[in-house]
Order: C-alpha cells, then sequence, then structure tokens
C-alpha cells in the first residue's frame, strides 16, 4: 500500500478517534439472497403502482404533459422559429458535407 496507509479495516479521523470502515454485521442481521429479491421486487411493484396512480391523478385532473407550441394553438415565438431555422441549415450543412466525402 501506499505511504503510512496499512491494510487494516480501521481508519482514524482528524481527531484521531478510529473508525471501522466495514460495519460488523451478525448473523441475524443478515438477509438470505432469496428474501432480499423477494423484497426489492415487492419494494419494485410498490413504487410502480404508486408511479401508475400519479399518472391516473394527473389525467384525471386534467394536467397536459409538456404540450408543443403547435398542439395549443399558439403561435411559435421568435426564438422557436429561429431554432427551427438554424436546424434546417446545420441539416442542410452537414448533407452537403457527407455528400461531398470521397
Amino acid at each position: 500500500m501506499g505511504q503510512g496507509q496499512s491494510q487494516s479495516d480501521q481508519g482514524r479521523t482528524l481527531s484521531g478517534e478510529v473508525v471501522q470502515s466495514r460495519p460488523e454485521t451478525s448473523e441475524s442481521e443478515r438477509v438470505d439472497p432469496t428474501e432480499r429479491a423477494r423484497q426489492q421486487a415487492e419494494e419494485r411493484s410498490r413504487r410502480a403502482a404508486a408511479a401508475e396512480q400519479r399518472l391516473t391523478s394527473k389525467r384525471k385532473a386534467g394536467a397536459v404533459p409538456m404540450a408543443t407550441s403547435r398542439t395549443t394553438g399558439k403561435k411559435p415565438s421568435a426564438l422557436e422559429e429561429l431554432s427551427k431555422e438554424n436546424r434546417g441549415w446545420r441539416d442542410a450543412d452537414a448533407n452537403a458535407t457527407l455528400r461531398a466525402y470521397n
């Protein structure tokens, strides 16, 4: 290891206190891998159900996800028009470069 380092599981803080780097677990605290997998599956299904519930509540409330300017019937702003025009010019330049490649 490096200069002044040891391979023990203990470290020291600036105040000189000894700190365990790995918490010791007793046999009763360890979880069987099949039990852990079951708990993770339950947690995933619980979270998925909560997300689905949030989505349906938003739909009922009439919340519309990020509507574009075309769907709302508004005229696009000058910035949006300029952005679309610049994107077109960049695409045209990229296509010209691609066609000129030998």
